[in-house]
């Protein structure tokens, strides 16, 4: 809850009571003096420097990872009451747009994360593929407006139809060879994978070992029954009634 902060303009928030599983994600939040009450807590780094009584909450922070780890969690999860998709109005905007965000992680030995990074891919609904700036200025400025207001039932009915359609021009420009943003950033992002893996230098400073050819099998494996298991889940949910 944002309780807000006389000394700061930046968000502060209230910490509220959260059960067992958490605490030690709260660990460093109270102090000596006040044992199990835990300091309001920013996102701001600014904010927070030089104050013993307010809580820099940074990507790496405990809570957030918890956090991170259960919207993950939601967000993959069958029954999970968080929806991965959706439709909103929004004011002044000159065309429909679609916008798909998606996530690696590079991990090294021991599970050590090495690298990661968000890649935004959108299409016009009826043009040619965005550019990542062009997406990003759109969630900027669309997205994180303050008032978005959910698409009628009807259009979000039209809009998966179009999407889960057999011949779904809407699908193949976003997820296939016609979108040249997104295997662009596949592509980048397995050069990084590999570098880290060969090149002298990188092992060195990420402490990584090159994969032989049965790591490599094993990884090609593992992508293809991956790729195989979305293909017939993605299949099995469209034959359903």
């Amino acid at each position: 809850m944002e309780v807000g902060d006389a000394d700061t303009d930046a968000q502060v928030f209230a910490v509220p009571a959260l059960g067992s599983a958490w605490q030690p994600a709260l660990r460093g939040l109270d102090t000596r003096l006040e044992p199990g009450v835990p300091r309001p807590i920013t996102f701001d780094g600014e904010a927070a420097r030089g104050r013993s009584d307010l809580v820099h909450v940074h990507l790496g922070h405990a809570l957030m990872q918890r956090c991170a780890r259960v919207l993950r969690g939601a967000l993959f999860s069958v029954d999970a009451p968080v929806n991965r998709v959706t439709a909103v109005v929004v004011e002044d905007l000159p065309q429909s747009c679609v916008a798909a965000v998606s996530r690696l992680v590079l991990v090294g030995r021991g599970g050590l994360r090495l690298h990661e990074e968000v890649f935004l891919t959108g299409i016009r609904v009826r043009g040619q593929a965005m550019a990542e700036a062009k997406v990003e200025q759109v969630l900027d400025t669309a997205l994180d407006a303050q008032d978005l207001v959910l698409a009628d039932e009807a259009v979000r009915a039209t809009l998966a139809e179009l999407w889960n359609s057999d011949d779904s021009r809407l699908r193949t420009r976003l997820l296939t060879r016609e979108n040249l943003f997104l295997p662009a950033a596949v592509a980048g992002s397995a050069l990084l994978a590999m570098a880290a893996l060969y090149v002298p230098a990188l092992q060195s400073l990420l402490e990584t070992q090159p994969v032989g050819w049965s790591g490599i099998w094993l990884a090609t494996a593992a992508a293809i029954s991956a790729f195989l298991a979305a293909r017939f889940l993605r299949a099995a949910f469209r034959r359903r009634p």
